[in-house]
């Protein structure tokens, strides 16, 4: 809640300023480089088994309005909507050397998971006379929906050989939450006809995977919340009557 307020005190600030100030509104779209920090659980190795995480790039992308409010030749306040895509690929891969289990066998599963947030950045612009400038703020996200690609391979060579593999998608966000809320800063340049290049970073504050318990009492696992969203975005913007 005190997230939530936060944000709102600050689009509050930007409305008061809207009556005196040079507004501009536009448009936004651009490639996301997403991932998240962190895993389920920690690599381990014991009795001859073997688990590991690594986690990989997922590609997206963003669109949506943006505002620039000019609170003087430098400084300006501006707050975007936006639809933007995070997510992550993660694969898992378990080994067990039948050591002690007597059986030898290799599982990987690839999971590519894809995020849509309803995102609303709000960012401080210092502008240089040249047309660049540098951006730093906050921004709020909603997740509207989540969907999991995942590919699976196992392989067993002892005592018989067996080889199976898995190819499913689902769509289930009810083990993520639907809130995200972090830090953004970029860079980016300003042509005078109103066209912008910029890449920005949006850090994730909150776990984006709630902490789940699995099992039956009293044999029961419990998963502390995990992950924080890490996304890159490259981006093309253009402001109605924007002057230099």
């Amino acid at each position: 809640m005190k997230k939530i307020l936060v944000i709102a005190v600050l689009m509050i600030a930007s409305l008061n300023v809207m009556n005196a100030q040079t507004i501009n509104f536009g448009v936004k779209a651009g490639l996301n480089l997403a991932d998240v920090s962190g895993s389920p659980s920690a690599s381990s190795s014991i009795g001859g088994e073997t688990s590991s995480y690594s986690n990989g790039m997922h590609i997206g992308f963003h669109i949506g309005a943006v505002c620039n409010i000019a609170l003087n030749d430098n400084f300006s306040i501006a707050p975007e909507l936006l639809y933007s895509q995070g997510g992550y690929k993660q694969t898992y891969t378990f080994t067990d050397d039948g050591s002690f289990s007597g059986v030898k066998e290799t599982n990987t599963t690839v999971s590519n998971v894809s995020l849509n947030y309803l995102q609303i950045p709000i960012m401080a612009h210092y502008k240089l006379e040249s047309g660049l400038y540098f951006e730093a703020g906050l921004y709020f996200g909603i997740l509207l929906s989540a969907s999991n690609h995942e590919t699976g391979t196992f392989n067993e060579t002892s005592p018989v050989a067996f080889n199976a593999s898995s190819d499913t998608t689902s769509s289930n966000d009810s083990a993520l939450n639907k809130v995200d809320f972090g830090l953004a800063f970029g860079v980016g340049y300003q042509l005078p006809m109103g066209l912008a290049f910029n890449v920005r970073y949006d850090l994730g504050l909150t776990s984006l995977v709630k902490s789940q318990t699995y099992g039956t009492a009293p044999y029961t696992v419990t998963e502390p919340a995990w992950g924080k969203n890490g996304i890159i975005q490259i981006s093309i913007s253009y402001m109605f009557g924007m002057a230099k």
